[in-house]
């Protein structure tokens, strides 16, 4: 009976682990800035789901350290500056981004988030399909941030 239990559960692993590791948020992504240059969105993803990369523009450039959580990734952007949250998620041919600095206790502060949609300009493949419209990753009306 536990050779059984342990053949269901690897398995189930083993059928699961695909769909686990079908997001892939690597490449290159760039959107436009209200000053008409351009932000640039550089991601890597290791097996692991472990994210690095980097976030630059406006003569800045922020360092990102993250994972991805299913469909969505979970980011800090840091620079000898300060900080900036960052959740995103694939859509279409690019990526939505929710960036929100960091306030109090050292908390996202989404009732002060932006949101941007970045193209891909390079890297990995596009996911298939396209999602919903709207913002995929707001929190609720309330302004507390989602559960995760």
């Amino acid at each position: 009976m536990r050779r059984l239990s342990l053949i269901a559960l690897v398995s189930a692993a083993l059928l699961i682990a695909p769909v686990a590791g079908a997001q892939n948020f690597s490449g290159t992504y760039s959107t436009p800035n209200q000053t008409g240059g351009t932000v640039t969105l550089l991601l890597q993803q290791d097996p692991q789901g472990q994210i690095t990369g980097s976030l630059s523009g406006n003569g800045s450039t922020f360092a990102i350290q993250g994972k991805a959580q299913g469909a969505d990734f979970v980011a800090l952007a840091s620079s000898g500056g300060g900080a900036v949250y960052l959740e995103g998620r694939l859509e279409g041919a690019g990526v939505r981004v929710i960036l929100a600095e960091m306030g109090p206790g050292n908390q996202p502060r989404y009732d002060q988030a932006r949101e941007l949609v970045f193209a891909r300009s390079s890297g990995g493949a596009a996911p298939a399909g396209r999602a919903a419209a709207g913002n995929p990753l707001a929190g609720p009306a309330d302004g507390n941030p989602p559960a995760r």
